[in-house]
């Protein structure tokens, strides 16, 4: 997800399994294994009364991949002096073809367990805060969680399919929890009035390129109100949902929250938006009275929006969720590159116009629907102007 997912994501670690990470790891599976043996008596189960599970969740920071904070779980063991730090949201960027693999929703995330002290060494580094929920868990439930991540550690298991609203760095940990659960009285599953692009809008909102990225990529079914349970793809959600949760016994800030770092200043995409529609627009008038074709404006314009809707029309093809349903590909549209090829023909030019001027229509009415990117209306507008003058010229 790095540089370019949208959400909870930590850096890639330099060395995942150092020496003393893996005799912590070993150590917390032959715990787990013992604790779950045949014949345990009450007294070989007595250390898990001291051992406390807590969530973690961490702030943004100003880097693309980590605008949306992330989530992990501290597992401390007081007997064993161990506190450690699991960790769902670990990718190696050297992988072969990951930016390919991560457009078509095929990138592997995987689980690690290290020292608490390394993570938070990490944030404090990045001026990110991290705050802390405790988690009142019975004997068992304590077991069983330990069961299930020595399970979710094996070497065939610590990989899984990201998947950045429904299976991501925050779903698992907490999935992890409630699964351990002997009578699940998590907070129950309500509708809400919000969308996955209104929640992502939250955590981006000072960072507007960040945001146009999204937004373009982001289909209908993402303006689809969600349930309670579905918004908890974001870590402060998630953080939120636990604060109403009765198990939930003590929260504080390992890290304090660091003034917020915006990326705004300068240009953003609607001003940008502005000044080309504006461009457009006025060289659209003066070649009215000066009887230009404008021909090359055309093609030119069509190229440039041809090129983002190559990107566009690959997500079609995606694993990503709500991507698939885009209203925007039909202005951003890949065809328009044979369109500008064609307009240089006198035969094709007012049936590419008339093509052109419907796509943009149909995509100005999709936005009854779907809350398009800053300044693709405008845009849509524009070219719209340009549709009706090229069919004027052609007459």
């Amino acid at each position: 997800m790095e540089n370019i997912c949208y959400f909870c994501t930590v850096k890639r670690f330099i060395s995942l399994l150092k020496l003393s990470f893996l005799v912590i790891l070993v150590h917390l599976t032959s715990v787990a294994r013992a604790s779950g043996q045949q014949g345990d008596t009450m007294e070989d189960d007595s250390w898990l009364d001291s051992v406390e599970v807590s969530l973690l969740t961490c702030g943004p920071a100003p880097e693309i991949y980590s605008l949306y904070g992330h989530t992990a779980l501290r597992i401390q063991d007081p007997v064993h002096q161990a506190d450690w730090a699991v960790n769902w949201g670990v990718f190696n960027m050297r992988e072969r073809f990951f930016a390919l693999r991560f457009v078509f929703g095929l990138t592997d995330y995987r689980v690690a367990v290290y020292p608490m002290q390394e993570m938070l060494a990490e944030y404090a580094a990045e001026r990110r805060w991290i705050k802390e929920q405790y988690v009142r868990l019975s004997r068992e439930e304590k077991k069983k969680l330990l069961s299930l991540l020595d399970e979710n550690l094996k070497p065939e298991n610590v990989y899984y399919r990201y998947n950045y609203f429904y299976d991501n760095c925050t779903t698992r940990p907490r999935d992890m929890i409630v699964n351990c659960l002997v009578h699940n009285d998590y907070p129950v599953t309500v509708p809400t009035q919000t969308t996955y692009r209104e929640e992502i809008h939250k955590w981006n909102e000072h960072h507007r390129w960040a945001r146009l990225g999204n937004d373009l990529l982001l289909g209908v079914k993402s303006d689809v109100p969600l349930t309670s349970r579905e918004a908890e793809f974001l870590p402060d959600n998630l953080r939120k949902s636990f604060d109403k949760w009765d198990r939930v016994y003590g929260t504080h800030y390992l890290l304090a929250p660091q003034a917020e770092v915006s990326d705004d200043e300068g240009l953003t995409p609607l001003v940008c938006a502005i000044i080309v529609a504006v461009l457009i627009v006025g060289l659209t008038v003066i070649g009215y009275f000066r009887k230009w074709s404008l021909l090359w404006l055309d093609s030119t314009l069509m190229v440039l929006v041809g090129l983002p809707g190559i990107i566009l029309f690959a997500m079609l093809f995606s694993q990503h969720p709500t991507v698939n349903c885009n209203f925007q590909l039909l202005l951003l549209n890949p065809l328009a590159l044979w369109g500008a090829f064609l307009l240089w023909q006198k035969k094709w030019r007012r049936k590419v116009a008339w093509v052109w001027l419907a796509c943009i229509l149909i995509c100005i009415l999709g936005s009854i629907w779907q809350r398009y990117a800053e300044g693709i209306i405008v845009l849509a507008f524009a070219l719209l102007i340009r549709c009706i003058d090229r069919l004027r010229h052609d007459e």
